[in-house]
Formats: C-alpha cells, sequence, structure tokens
C-alpha cells in the first residue's frame, strides 16, 4: 500500500467543527444581547410617548427617527438568527457516520506498504531532527531487503522506481519503504515511510471511522496523517 505527508487535513476537520460550534455561540449570543437592547428601546419608547408634555408634544419626526432605528435593530436580530440557523447546518457533528463521506474516493496519508505495479512510487520520509545520514531500505513480502541506498538527511520526499540492488525490476506486489536515521554511524530511528494508500472501505467502530484498504489492513482516521483526491 501507499502513503506521504498530510496529518493537517483530518485535523483541520476537528478544528472546523470546533470553529463553527464557536461561531454559532457567539452569533447566537450577540443575538440575544440585541433582542435585549430591542426590548429596552420598545420600553422607554413606551414611557417617552407616555410621559412627553401635552402642550408641547415631540416633533413627529423623532418618532420617526426612533421608528427607523427600531426596525434596524429589529432587522439585525433576523439577520443574526438567520445565520446562525446557516452555520448550524453547515457545523460537523460529533456523530462520525458524518464524516464517512470525507473519506470515500479518497488516497490516506499513512504509514503502510506500498503496491507496486510499474509505475514509480512516492513517500514522504521521516527523518531523525538529528540525524547526520540516512538510509533509504525497501523489503519484499517477505521480509528480505531488495534495496538500500543512502539519502540526503534533508530529503522530506523520497521516490522508488521499483528496481532492486542489481537494477532489475521487481515483481508486481506489496513492499515496504523504511528511512533509517544515524547520528554519526549509530542508527537513531527506524520510520516506515508515508504513502497515499485508496481507501476502499469506511466502517464505524466504537464511535470513530476505521479505514479499509485494498489490502486488507485497516487503520483508525485519527491515525492517517491526511487524505487526497485519489488519482
Amino acid at each position: 500500500m501507499t502513503t506521504t505527508d498530510s496529518s493537517y487535513l483530518y485535523t483541520a476537520i476537528a478544528d472546523y467543527s470546533s470553529y463553527t460550534t464557536d461561531a454559532s455561540t457567539a452569533i447566537t449570543d450577540t443575538a440575544t444581547d440585541i433582542g435585549a437592547d430591542f426590548d429596552t428601546f420598545l420600553q422607554m419608547l413606551t414611557t417617552q410617548m407616555t410621559n412627553q408634555d401635552p402642550l408641547d408634544p415631540d416633533d413627529p419626526s423623532d418618532f420617526a427617527t426612533q421608528l427607523a432605528q427600531f426596525s434596524a435593530v429589529e432587522q439585525s436580530v433576523l439577520t443574526n438568527d438567520l445565520l446562525a440557523d446557516v452555520i448550524s447546518a453547515l457545523t460537523v457533528t460529533d456523530d462520525p457516520t458524518s464524516l464517512m463521506g470525507q473519506w470515500i474516493g479518497k488516497d490516506a496519508l499513512v504509514q503502510s506498504d506500498v503496491y507496486y505495479e510499474g509505475e514509480p512510487i512516492a513517500a514522504k520520509a521521516l527523518i531523525n531532527g538529528s540525524a547526520t545520514s540516512a538510509q533509504f531500505v525497501v523489503t519484499n513480502a517477505n521480509g528480505e531487503e531488495i534495496l538500500r541506498t543512502p539519502i540526503d538527511t534533508t530529503q522530506t520526499e523520497v521516490y522508488w522506481g521499483g528496481a532492486d540492488d542489481t537494477g532489475t525490476e521487481v515483481e508486481d506486489g506489496y513492499y515496504t519503504i523504511t528511512v533509517e536515521s544515524y547520528l554519526d554511524g549509530t542508527l537513531l530511528a527506524s520510520e516506515q515511510a508515508l504513502a497515499f494508500v485508496p481507501v476502499s472501505e469506511v466502517s464505524v467502530v466504537e464511535d470513530q471511522l476505521l479505514l479499509t484498504f485494498d489490502d486488507g489492513s485497516q487503520m483508525l482516521a485519527s491515525e492517517a496523517y491526511g487524505m487526497r483526491e485519489s488519482t
């Protein structure tokens, strides 16, 4: 199976849910405040009309101005209520089934085996920040190392054209791409590279999204580094 970097996407979904919830609450609070001011305005207008001097009544134009303000306040309340309804409709709910559609027809960026079928494979190298050297390693389905080559420690994207150490093209199948980080010859870490893998099925298990890939392997969506449109 295949992998590469994008964990920010899934995080973005969660962040969007939080953002829209906060925004909806803020708008609702604002509408409540405006509604309170609206009631106060009505009381003041009624009191003003009741207690005006019969011998020197207020200018009708003043009432017209106040009524116009009254209408503006009312419109503000209605507008904010409408915005709250719109945001509520767009808000991602806590129900995991509402997120299932986000993964259908997508490639997930995960640490996983890659499937070679004649085309070069791109992956994301996870290199330790303290490393002074790194090795790009490919093993077959039997766990046998078929390729080992040095790469630069600043290299983030790695590509495998499908050849082994002898330059012979390998057979179609699943392979594991690993990047080893070394500090002055001492192994610091060995991390499986990230690659984009097609999501073949999405299900809900204990309120979490479970992604199933073409080779039958599974992973929680929360463990994926990201997603993209299938190519």
